[in-house]
């Protein structure tokens, strides 16, 4: 059984008593540098140099290789520490991309020499490949112009024929949530895989609009309930007040498996979130779980009993090899209160890889997940509108809890001042009924 990518400690154990620390001391850069200024006569300039160079090259990947995947927390894991580590080797004025790649291929080796650290080491080498492959995504690929067509449509026919538009913006939150997994997916996966995804997409509601929430979404959804009572006994003891942000599944794609459920959007004592949606919102990016290698609650400070129902959970439950969560950031709508972003909606991906091999390795680091957060966020902000469309059609609404009031509901909405209690279509609907 591989070491679990989060045994940081038996990591690094592993890496000390089975795999020795390849040659190489800092003085060589000095001499190198002696070497480099020396004039052989009959020998063109530079040659003695590059002839060091060509002798000591391998040295030089095989140490840079060895600390590129050595779990040295202190040092960071991302592209930092890889500019360091080929500084100290002489390897800084090397072409990156071509670097990477040879170090990625003895990463490789690894790999089949230590199985027990392949997942770590897959991780190590998914982050290579954003220095060799990280070209751009199509700027806006043809399903977004589509999408948005779509989109309009049903505005306009909100107005014009509330019951049509209804049957209308069901098909585009399937569309919107499709295209915002495919758009993940084309930034995570690796090489020209084909990787089975479905999506469902989360918002933000304060914990006393729930009942009314999940009302609401019993009336597309009768299995609403269930999740919701299947939440309390999950999370209880988490939700301390009224006040409690939760983020609720409110849509997703493919078999109706989730909505209704919700995780509550709280840090513990030592200031961690739960693993997904709550951990995506506030480090402002994402975040990945492997369902078959589930990071421990109580290394976060969570309890036993906690992270024994959580697994069990997510066992029964949740399908794929690996969920992402990938929050949608949006700036504030009133400049008074500071220019930070806030988050109307968390779209959740779950992949089901045909290998672990194939696992979204990418997920784990920053730079990539920011790629795949930019690339389906005008896909997240369509799905997270027709979401407020559709229940609004209802002539009720959700209320969402951004911590900006401009977010929270339709724009215009008489929900922000009038008291209508949301009916926002309810002329329309006269309308169409006359």
């Amino acid at each position: 059984m591989p070491l679990s990518i989060h045994d940081i400690e038996g990591i690094s154990r592993y890496f000390n008593q089975h795999i020795a620390k390849p040659w190489w001391k800092p003085w060589v850069g000095s001499i190198e540098a002696i070497v480099e200024g020396l004039e052989v006569p009959h020998l063109k300039a530079g040659t003695v140099g590059r002839a060091f160079r060509s002798l000591t090259f391998a040295s030089r990947i095989k140490h840079a290789t060895y600390w590129w995947c050595y779990p040295y927390e202190a040092d960071g894991q991302g592209l930092k520490r890889l500019t360091r580590i080929l500084s100290a080797v002489g390897l800084d004025h090397e072409d990156r991309g071509r670097i990477s790649d040879i170090i990625a291929g003895e990463c490789h080796q690894l790999v089949l020499e230590h199985p027990d650290l392949q997942r770590w080491l897959r991780s190590r080498i998914s982050l290579l490949r954003f220095c060799t492959r990280a070209k751009s995504s199509r700027e806006l690929p043809d399903a977004l112009y589509l999408l948005r067509n779509q989109y309009t449509r049903v505005l306009n026919h909100a107005w014009s024929a509330p019951r049509r538009a209804f049957a209308e913006v069901k098909e585009l939150v399937e569309t919107a949530l499709s295209g915002a997994a495919q758009s993940v997916a084309h930034e995570l996966k690796h090489g020209e895989q084909r990787i089975v995804a479905t999506a469902s997409l989360m918002v933000p509601i304060q914990r006393n609009s729930l009942e009314r929430t999940v009302a609401l979404l019993s009336r597309t959804s009768p299995e609403a309930p269930t999740r919701h009572q299947r939440s309390q006994e999950l999370w209880n003891g988490l939700v301390k007040d009224g006040n409690t942000t939760l983020l609720i599944v409110v849509a997703q794609t493919g078999n109706d498996d989730h909505t209704g459920f919700w995780v509550p959007h709280v840090a513990n004592e030592a200031l961690c979130y739960l693993p997904g949606a709550p951990h995506a919102i506030a480090r402002g990016s994402g975040d990945v779980v492997f369902t078959r290698d589930l990071p421990k609650l109580t290394s976060r400070g969570f309890a036993p009993e906690l992270h024994r129902k959580w697994t069990r959970y997510v066992e029964d439950h949740v399908g794929g090899a690996h969920f992402v969560s990938v929050p949608l950031l949006v700036p504030r709508t009133n400049s008074a209160n500071g220019g930070s972003s806030v988050v109307t909606g968390v779209l959740n991906v779950n992949a089901f890889p045909g290998t672990e091999a194939d696992w979204w390795f990418r997920a784990l680091h920053e730079e990539w997940l920011s790629r795949a957060q930019k690339s389906a966020a005008p896909f997240i902000e369509v799905a997270v509108n027709a979401i407020l469309i559709k229940y609004a059609l209802f002539g009720a609404q959700i209320l969402l809890d951004t911590g900006d009031e401009g977010w929270n509901v339709l724009p215009g909405s008489p929900v922000q001042g009038d008291g209508d209690s949301g009916r926002i279509f309810s002329l329309l609907e006269k309308k169409e009924e006359e």
